[in-house]
């Protein structure tokens, strides 16, 4: 049966309604805006860092936040294609924060914010810097702990976070860093054990944990460091033995301990350390004597025992005579 010519007539006017209809919300429909381009984020966050760190206070500042190339900001340094690869900006007079759109940097490769004044946080955001190889920001005010994020830059060859208030412990996610080589930690508030995941870094040349409050032992994965050479742990609350594993390490040369709680005798494994120049162990609980194969230490220049609880020199003319040889050799000699 075919519908009504009324109903018929009905949807052809409605279809008719719809017509126009339909072209004026068209017409109004908004145009998606173009997504800024790598030059525009890059410039944007360059801006951010400038109003979040006190730019108009900054020792040098050279067209900043004017319509120049990035490159020609002072303390700015791009690539072949304009992105940014290094801000410079160590010891300028940054006061304030560091702000998270500096992720938005991702050819970064050395970020230098040391020797300023820089408080608040250090923004978990840094992790996306993949090309990161240096990031310095010691010598500031940051505190909040150190983000266990980190341990995805993957790139970084230097982590430099000493003289802060970051507290906190050291997150074992710095164990993922296989590049890096230098870390220092030194006078930053953090406390608790040293993460044993340290000890599987292959390119770790300095550990500087100087002046913290780290208690429990050196983990003995350190002795499976290959190109350690220096290792700086003075003035903390470390306990147990001097482990005999950093006797495996044949890069080693500095070993800086004093001013700890270590416990029991040396190892004469240590001995066998050839390269070791410095060993300085004062101010610990350290008993019995130095063992005589120490004597095989010819790169040894600096030896410090004294304030322990026993721990002493031997007292026989061969010992002696290497001892006195050294630049620096303090502490008692053993009663026979």
């Amino acid at each position: 049966m075919k519908p009504p010519r009324t109903f018929l007539l009905a949807r052809i006017v409605a279809l008719a309604l719809l017509v126009p209809l339909a072209t004026s919300c068209s017409d109004d429909m908004v145009t998606p805006e173009e997504p800024p381009t790598i030059e525009e984020v890059e410039r944007a966050a360059l801006v951010a860092l400038y109003e979040a760190a006190g730019g108009s206070g900054w020792d040098g500042s050279d067209g900043w936040l004017s319509d120049a190339p990035v490159g020609e900001w002072e303390h700015v340094y791009t690539n072949a294609d304009g992105r940014v690869t290094i801000l410079a900006l160590s010891h300028n007079g940054l006061k304030g924060s560091i702000p998270v759109e500096i992720a938005d940097l991702e050819a970064l490769r050395s970020l230098y914010l040391e020797g300023n004044s820089l408080s608040g946080p250090i923004p978990v955001e840094l992790a996306e810097l993949t090309e990161l190889e240096e990031l310095l920001l010691n010598h500031n005010r940051l505190t909040g702990g150190i983000p266990g994020a980190l341990g995805n830059l993957e790139s970084l060859e230097q982590l430099m976070l000493d003289r802060n208030e970051l507290g906190g412990r050291i997150p074992p996610e710095l164990g993922n860093l296989d590049n890096l080589r230098f870390l220092s930690l030194w006078h930053t508030g953090v406390s608790g054990e040293i993460p044993r995941e340290l000890g599987r870094l292959p390119n770790l040349e300095v550990i500087d944990l100087d002046e913290n409050r780290l208690s429990g032992p050196i983990p003995d994965e350190f002795g499976d460091l290959p190109r350690l050479r220096y290792l700086f742990a003075r003035d903390n609350l470390l306990s147990g033995p001097i482990p005999a594993s950093l006797g495996n390490v044949p890069t080693l040369q500095w070993v800086r301990l004093e001013y700890n709680r270590f416990t029991g005798p040396l190892p004469p494994e240590l001995a066998r350390a050839a390269g070791l120049e410095e060993l300085l162990l004062a101010g610990n609980r350290l008993t019995g004597p130095v063992p005589t194969e120490f004597s095989r230490l010819g790169l040894l220049y600096a030896f410090t025992w004294l304030g322990n609880d026993g721990l002493c020199v031997p007292s026989n003319p061969e010992f002696q005579s290497w001892l006195g040889g050294l630049s620096l050799a303090e502490g008692p000699t053993c009663e026979d």
